[in-house]
């Protein structure tokens, strides 16, 4: 299991924390009728609380170590959620300054759950989300491929515009093409011309990068959505870097 895909399974059980905390605060502070005790959803809503914080720090540790690891430029879309995830520190610890000491601003106490709720909800769209529309395979991919087989279309050739096109989607986050000398090892330019691969160390092979595409190595995952035409294409293009 690589750390992305456990930080995928974290941000699952921060989301379902998050949705709990909204539901017991306004349940307990929205409803004039009652429709619960209000001193369970009380606790409830302070245990959950709790709970939310330590998976909030477990999924900023793991966010940090794999930026020390790969040691790679955020891109925008890496930039918000960083920006996110600062928000609901920030409102987080002013929430609780505000319950334990600051008592002036506690009539504020629900407008910053709803704001942390909201953050924290775009923090787990702008990365779980995201990972899991990329890295989870799509059951059309297998029926399409199908499709055209029937249709008794031939096997294509390589593209290498098409392999650049899928480099820039699903590789560009993390690998320059244009530098070998990218931080991390994570530089792509001349991959395939080298005597073995900057990380794994394994002999510079089309066969190789396959194995790194279907099998998940360190930091990085595998792409198992990825069709046999796809990653022919692909290799096709970094051939050429």
């Amino acid at each position: 299991m690589t750390i992305l895909t456990l930080k995928l399974l974290i941000s699952v059980l921060f989301f379902a924390s998050t949705l709990v905390a909204v539901f017991t605060m306004f349940e307990v502070l929205g409803r004039k009728e009652k429709r619960f005790d209000t001193e369970r959803l009380t606790r409830v809503h302070r245990v959950n609380g709790i709970l939310f914080f330590f998976i909030f720090l477990a999924l900023a540790l793991m966010g940090m170590a794999y930026i020390a690891f790969t040691k790679e430029e955020l891109s925008p879309r890496a930039a918000f959620h960083v920006m996110l995830a600062h928000g609901v520190l920030f409102l987080l610890i002013f929430k609780l300054a505000t319950i334990k000491a600051y008592r002036q601003f506690y009539s504020r106490v629900p407008t910053l759950g709803v704001l942390i709720a909201f953050l924290a909800l775009g923090t787990v769209a702008s990365s779980a989300g995201y990972y899991a529309l990329t890295m989870i395979p799509l059951s059309r991919v297998p029926a399409q491929t199908a499709a055209i087989r029937e249709k008794g279309d031939g096997p294509q050739l390589p593209n290498a515009l098409k392999g650049q096109e899928l480099f820039q989607a699903q590789c560009s986050r993390c690998h320059d093409a244009a530098s070998d000398t990218a931080p991390g090892n994570l530089g792509m330019k001349g991959i395939l011309k080298g005597p073995a691969l900057p990380v794994t160390g394994r002999p510079a092979t089309a066969e190789n990068i396959v194995l790194q595409l279907r099998t998940p190595y360190k930091g990085m995952p595998s792409f198992p959505h990825l069709t046999e035409a796809e990653v022919n294409d692909l290799i096709t293009y970094m051939k050429g870097l």
